[in-house]
């Protein structure tokens, strides 16, 4: 019977395992990659837990910790740093509920470890409080991660109910521990225990609801960008409505000017309504709407309208529909933002104004490059440093910033050109 409980605890282990990789990493695999991984990881955790008594529980821990590593890598295809990452998380985790169950069990309750170790019951108890405490853990990342790519407007919000939860959470707790401290050998031990167990389900049921409500406050971000998406869109159509409506008005008017052999009239008016029709073109509609992300979406119609306003000749390619950006959209919309300000202005300075943005996505990279014209010449390497600026002293900080966030990323590669008037910054993202 217990041969049979530790299997199925340490199945379970290995379940807690990979949830923790998915909540540091939030990559997306097969169902039946998941179930592979858990099968071959359970299947090695147990072979090592019955060699236990013939190497030993120290050198069993050592061995697990580069097998997970391995597991993770070969099955479910993480980097490697990822997976040692990963490994060292979970031991940390498990040493924390360790020290929990340890605290409860035996300092609290006076239970030899002898007896934990040996009774199904007391046993039960002890691994509750240790995979409690893990997934408690694994939790707390998962809010931490979701609070980081809301805006401050959400951020706000949710960290006042957050605070104010916890601080519930806490005081219901305090209390709990205090009655059990001061009942111990008064009220039937059992009943004791089977309130431990109460209050650890009460502090993962109060976290579970903490994440899932930080969940529904991004979804509720992510489906206000959805409306801008939306609006601006509306916008284009009615746009390009009015450009239809008016395009007969438009032919007569120049048959007027003709009339009257009026050419410097015809020329402005020809101007004023060439320019309409390009900040129109459809071909730069198509392959706006082919980015799903709306933050990239808004940011780059934004600063195209921009630079279109400056007199700048906009080019925009995007191959495949973007729907995942691989990185914080925070920081790859500071980053493009940098990128999209330095090139506008550049190009506006420049004899030659033109300003290039593409985009492409096959499945396992995302890469974005922004092209414009400058004028002069630039060192590649010296504008990397801190502080220097072609525009003069004291305003060369902005890729100093963006490198910096950049180097947060290790699937993030960046290259930068410059050659025959051209300047590009180019971002290679592996998904």
């Amino acid at each position: 019977m217990m041969i049979l409980y530790k299997i199925f605890v340490n199945t379970i282990g290995m379940v807690v395992f990979a949830y923790l990789a998915q909540a540091l990493y939030s990559f997306q695999r097969d169902r039946k990659i998941h179930v592979k991984f858990i099968v071959l990881a359970s299947l090695g955790a147990n072979v090592l837990y019955f060699l236990d008594k013939y190497i030993g529980m120290g050198l069993r821990a050592l061995i697990l910790l580069p097998v997970m590593t391995f597991m993770l890598y070969y099955i479910l295809k993480l980097s490697i740093l990822q997976s040692i990452v990963v490994s060292i998380t979970y031991a940390i985790a498990l040493a924390v509920g360790d020290l929990s169950a340890v605290f409860v069990m035996v300092k609290i309750y006076g239970y030899p470890l002898q007896s934990i170790n040996s009774q199904i019951s007391l046993s039960l108890i002890s691994e509750l409080i240790i995979y409690g405490t893990v997934v408690i853990i694994i939790l707390l990342i998962r809010f931490i991660k979701q609070t980081q790519e809301m805006t401050d407007k959400y951020k706000r919000g949710n960290s006042i109910r957050t605070s104010l939860y916890m601080l519930a959470t806490f005081i219901v707790i305090t209390v709990n521990y205090a009655m059990y401290i001061k009942f111990i050998g008064v009220v039937d031990q059992s009943i004791i225990l089977m309130n431990v167990v109460i209050m650890w389900l009460y502090l993962i049921l109060s976290l579970y609801i903490n994440f899932t409500n930080s969940a529904l406050a991004l979804k509720e971000q992510q489906y206000d960008q959805q409306q801008d998406y939306i609006r601006t869109i509306d916008s284009l159509i009615n746009d390009f409505r009015r450009l239809k409506h008016s395009y007969s008005n438009t032919i007569y008017s120049f048959y007027g000017y003709i009339q009257k052999g009026d050419l410097e009239g015809l020329k402005a008016y020809y101007a004023e309504v060439a320019n309409e029709a390009k900040r129109m073109d459809s071909s730069l509609l198509l392959s706006l709407q082919r980015i799903k992300v709306y933050a990239v979406f808004g940011l780059l119609w934004n600063k195209i309208n921009e630079a279109e306003g400056r007199g700048i000749d906009v080019g925009v390619r995007v191959i495949n529909e973007i729907r995942e950006a691989g990185m914080k959209l925070t920081d790859l919309c500071e980053v493009l933002g940098n990128y999209l300000d330095n090139a506008i202005d550049a190009a506006a300075a420049s004899d030659i104004k033109k300003m290039n943005i593409n985009l492409a996505d096959d499945e396992e990279y995302l890469t974005i490059s922004i092209e414009n014209t400058y004028d002069g010449y630039v060192d590649v390497k010296e504008i990397q440093k801190k502080g220097y600026s072609t525009k003069g002293n004291g305003r060369g900080f902005g890729l100093t910033i963006t490198n910096q966030i950049l180097s947060k990323y290790e699937n993030v590669l960046h290259n930068t050109f410059a050659e025959d008037g051209l300047f590009k910054q180019e971002l290679v993202i592996k998904k």
